[in-house]
């Protein structure tokens, strides 16, 4: 068994080092991608990084979903879009609120986790 361990070293040291260089190279690839989103952020100016708990990644991909949020007249049209506004249903003063099955899957998603 001692045999066959080193009889494949060479191969697995090989992947390794192959892994670690693809690491790498991603790593790189996420600086500068992260780069030129903060550049493009800055442009936009909608300061949504500037929230607690929301980072750049995700206040990118909350601007690419919605789009520019001026376009909403209120809050309230922004949470139907997203589909997180809860929805009345019911007749005759009876009834009940229940989350909505419309609106932007993605978004939900940001809204509720």
């Amino acid at each position: 068994m001692d045999t066959q361990r080193k009889e494949h070293q060479e191969t697995r040291d090989f992947l390794v080092r192959s892994i670690v260089r693809d690491i790498s190279f991603k790593k790189q690839e996420m600086s500068y991608v992260e780069r030129e989103l903060k550049e493009l952020m800055s442009l936009l100016d909608f300061q949504l990084d500037s929230m607690p708990g929301i980072d750049l990644v995700t206040a990118s991909a909350l601007i690419a979903e919605i789009g520019d949020v001026r376009r909403f007249p209120n809050a309230n049209k922004l949470a139907r879009f997203s589909g997180i506004a809860p929805v009345y249903f019911g007749s005759g003063g009876k009834g009940k609120e229940q989350k909505s099955k419309q609106g932007n899957r993605a978004l939900t998603l940001y809204f509720t986790t």
